[in-house]
């Protein structure tokens, strides 16, 4: 019966194709086991693949045992082994974690050099009432009570080979007795015992527990994911109409949001932006802490003093030029954003002539007789006459002092000037600035300086164009 059931799972729910080849993440566990045998009786073609994490000494041995295992069912199986342990150590995350990426990555790299048309796993349905437990310990919002999703794509690995999952609606009590009817033997894994695991203290303590409370605690935490999962849905995509108004510019490592549309939002659509957002900058994040998208949330509407906020991770959302949030990682000097200088010292800028800012930036440069007005700040046109030497273009120095066009001589640090403008400071260092005779002339995106501001006695100017290759 669960074979027949199985192979309607594949065509109708799954919405595989029979003919083509198939990847399935073999442990030789029970659940795997399962999934293998019925795809062999279901006619599927497939591969197998088994990543040896390497965490005991015994999973050597049960490597190969899954191996032979393939072997002796016509099954090619691939086994590579990782460091588990240390890549944990490496990127700051839980054990679980780091086997879970290393796994799925070799399972995808697997699958995309193989040309399978999917990755296979043999999550089963108390796996998802245990992830729905996990997520609800952690405060997860209710796209985390949907609990483990049947197909998954796009997915962190692959935007084209989706993730599946067959077995979502079986429970550990049916797969046990198919095996037990068919005499298989599957490979035991030691460490599915062991408590010291977030999964396994909700699997061997807190379930037994939950269970002498309402004994059909199982089935209704099933039913509950899958009413949220349907007003998942619905909610995704009223995300997917507002983050292509939020969102003004997409990098590959920042994302630039509008301040007052954002703001607008309704919490509930801004936090699964932000969300999504936390995603995008880092595929492998996974529970989100609540805490985490509160505090991005209500910078959104109240900035702090420090016009930034960290997140996690590395990640931080600051304010930019007044009427824009950007995300992206601290460290980043995302060039595309904004100019940002990558040479040494104060370079000469040839008037006509173009000098490079950065492989993304440039300063071009020419001569007119007539005053052209424009609202645009990477333009700068300037009194020729009025210039006290050749133009450079220079960095920040200690001391550095700006007289901004239209601030009735005004004389600021150019600091200041800067925190009224609203540019992040981590912008500020290599930010470029145009000299002449020691006297800044033109900030950037900004201002002139008034003492070189064209008038009515000008008969030559000088245009400092800033463009973004």
């Amino acid at each position: 019966m669960l074979s027949e059931e199985f192979s309607s799972t594949l065509r109708n729910d799954c919405g595989l194709n029979m003919e083509k080849s198939l990847l399935i993440g073999f442990s030789g566990g029970p659940d795997s086991l399962c999934l293998l045998y019925l795809l062999l009786e279901s006619g599927a073609r497939v591969h197998a693949a088994h990543l040896d994490h390497g965490l005991r000494d015994s999973s050597t041995g049960e490597a190969a045992q899954a191996q032979q295992l393939c072997q002796r069912l016509g099954v090619p199986c691939a086994v590579q082994r990782k460091d588990v342990a240390g890549y944990a150590a490496a990127h700051h995350i839980s054990i679980e974690e780091s086997a879970r990426i290393l796994r799925y990555r070799f399972l995808f790299d697997e699958a995309e050099r193989n040309h399978d048309q999917a990755v296979l796993v043999g999550h089963n349905a108390d796996d998802q009432v245990e992830t729905i437990l996990m997520h609800m310990m952690r405060g997860s919002g209710s796209s985390g009570l949907v609990g483990i999703r049947r197909i998954l794509l796009p997915n962190p690995w692959s935007d084209v080979i989706p993730l599946v999952r067959p077995l979502l609606n079986i429970s550990r009590v049916d797969i046990t007795q198919f095996l037990h009817e068919r005499h298989l033997q599957p490979v035991i894994d030691a460490s599915n015992t062991d408590t010291l695991y977030f999964r396994n203290r909700i699997r061997q303590e807190l379930l037994p527990i939950l269970e002498t409370y309402n004994p059909q605690i199982r089935r209704r935490l099933t039913h509950m994911a899958s009413v949220i999962a349907a007003e998942d849905d619905y909610l995704s995509m009223e995300v997917n109409t507002d983050w292509c108004k939020a969102v003004l510019e997409e990098g590959e490592k920042y994302l630039v949001f509008g301040r007052s549309f954002t703001a607008s939002l309704h919490p509930a659509l801004l936090r699964r932006i932000l969300r999504r957002a936390i995603s995008r900058m880092d595929s492998t994040l996974r529970d989100i802490d609540y805490n985490v998208i509160d505090r991005a949330a209500e910078f959104c509407s109240q900035p702090s003093r420090m016009n930034r906020v960290d997140l996690l991770a590395g990640i931080e959302l600051f304010s930019y030029s007044k009427d824009r949030l950007v995300m992206a990682r601290v460290n980043d000097p995302i060039h595309q954003i904004w100019p940002q200088l990558t040479g040494g010292g104060d370079s000469e800028i040839l008037v006509p002539g173009e000098l490079l800012i950065s492989d993304h930036w440039k300063i071009s440069t020419s001569i007119q007789t007539d005053y052209q007005p424009t609202p645009d700040r990477m333009i700068a046109q300037v009194d020729k006459r009025k210039l006290k030497g050749s133009p450079l273009l220079s960095r920040v120095k200690p001391g550095d002092r700006f007289a901004p066009y239209g601030y009735a001589g005004n004389i600021k640090k150019v600091g200041d000037f800067w925190t009224g403008e609203g540019l992040p400071v981590r912008a500020r260092q290599n930010w470029p600035l145009v000299r002449a005779g020691g006297e800044i002339i033109w900030i950037p995106g900004f201002r002139i300086a008034d003492t070189v501001q064209v008038d009515s006695t000008t008969t030559e100017i000088v245009r400092f164009d800033l463009i973004k290759k």
